[in-house]
């Protein structure tokens, strides 16, 4: 399995990281130590973020190397994840479809000189040859605000294709409607989207084949409500050659006090890691669960949740994990000790039911999973999703076995939500 625990470059204790790293390897908790960076531009001209955090890298690497614990790298902000930059960057950033307003939280992967910066700060990182490199989930634009990008330089790529000019608001009007041509525009403003992305991506493994190709790429899968962001495009575009293609399943639990934490959300969470698996399964080798404890402290998920959950995933697909069990704002290495505890305990546990699940074939009530990519349904409806409330308000709170998935011959359950992932044939077929 391969189990990626996510922690902090704290050198002012960097001891105690080193001695917590070799004994999650040593009991089973985790097969590599990912630690944290964020390559998200700051500063004209932008700060050289990568050199500067590989600096303390370099002190973690050298006490881990002589003791053969495996490490890596989650660069958890590229684009640019949740917060407002502190320094205005040089860059393109994005622009809202609806609005044209700019988004500065998140550059335009599109922006020539925006890759040329990331493609640098991965070459940077390779110097270091960790193990793995994993992006983490800022790599998306239609589940952002701005429903895409619809900057200068989408709209001159989108026209580009189109053979005929068109704005912004035309554009939006397209998105909005439902005529043939409508269709055409809407279709081909989410190719360019996706090529943008995935393009990106390739400018970043570019620099780490520079200086070493033999790095495992992973990517943080993304699924809303109506579509995957184009996961199983950048896990094949990351992953290196010869590498196999990994993604993170999203759904992680997050603190109970969380819109998608605790048991209440539990199997909309299996939902979500259901219908990624389902939507790149062509393209991915390998699934990893998203046990995610955010924000890692004592009001947060419980160790017995996080198992749990883990133990769900693999049900779901997954054959290994991004653990998030350490405090990364704070040095509070009593938060955590639950989570390693439970996990070195059913390790064993989690390998036995990895290679036993491919042999499980599925029973009870079906929930069916859809491949129809809708980028634009919240922007035309104004509706927040809704992931299978059958699962989440019925089935489960009156006992009913039930599983996600297009087979087997379980009665189907669907709802006025998830209906219009499917068509009327489909339909049919399972009224049958």
């Amino acid at each position: 399995m391969l189990n990626l625990s996510i922690m902090p470059l704290d050198t002012e204790h960097i001891d105690e990281i080193v001695e917590d790293i070799i004994e999650q390897q040593r009991t089973g908790v985790s097969t590599h130590a990912m630690f944290m960076m964020e390559f998200n531009p700051e500063g004209t001209p932008p700060v050289n973020k990568a050199e500067l955090q590989c600096a303390k890298y370099d002190l973690f690497r050298e006490r881990l190397d002589k003791h053969g614990a495996r490490h890596g790298v989650l660069v958890q902000a590229t684009l640019g994840h949740i917060y407002t930059p502190y320094e205005p960057y040089p860059f393109q950033p994005t622009v809202s479809l609806p609005t044209g307003e700019e988004r500065i939280v998140t550059c335009c992967p599109l922006d020539p000189n925006f890759r040329k910066y990331i493609k640098e700060q991965f070459r940077i990182l390779a110097e270091r040859h960790p193990a793995v490199v994993m992006l983490d989930d800022d790599l998306g634009l239609f589940y952002r605000p701005t429903g895409g990008c619809a900057c200068k330089h989408h709209m001159a790529e989108l026209n580009r294709r189109a053979g005929k000019a068109i704005t912004r608001e035309e554009l939006y009007g397209h998105v909005l409607g439902n005529t043939e041509e409508d269709k055409y525009y809407s279709d081909l403003y989410a190719e360019v989207v996706r090529d943008s992305l995935v393009d990106c991506v390739k400018a970043m493994r570019e620099g780490l084949d520079e200086v070493d190709p033999t790095i495992q790429g992973v990517v943080s899968g993304i699924y809303t409500s109506t579509f995957c962001e184009f996961s199983g495009y950048t896990a094949e575009a990351f992953a290196g050659r010869g590498n196999p293609k990994i993604i993170r399943l999203n759904g992680g639990p997050y603190s109970n006090s969380a819109n998608t934490g605790g048991a209440r959300n539990f199997t909309a969470n299996m939902f979500r890691a259901a219908i990624l698996r389902e939507n790149t399964k062509d393209k991915v080798d390998i699934f990893l669960a998203e046990t995610d404890t955010c924000p890692q402290n004592r009001y947060s998920t419980s160790a017995a949740l996080l198992h749990a959950h883990f133990t769900a995933s693999i049900l779901e697909g997954a054959t290994g994990a991004k653990h998030w069990i350490t405090r990364l704002s704070a040095f509070e290495p009593a938060s955590g000790k639950a989570y390693r505890k439970k996990l070195a305990k059913y390790s064993g546990f989690y390998e036995a039911l990895t290679a036993y699940a491919s042999e499980l074939r599925p029973f009870g009530c079906r929930i069916p999973l859809t491949r129809k990519q809708d980028f634009f349904y919240q922007m035309r409806t104004k509706k927040h999703f809704n992931l299978s409330a059958w699962s989440s308000c019925v089935l489960e709170r009156l006992g009913l076995p039930f599983y996600f998935g297009n087979e087997g011959e379980g009665a189907v359950f669907l709802d006025d939500f998830s209906v219009r992932g499917f068509t009327d044939d489909e339909i049919r077929e399972f009224m049958k």
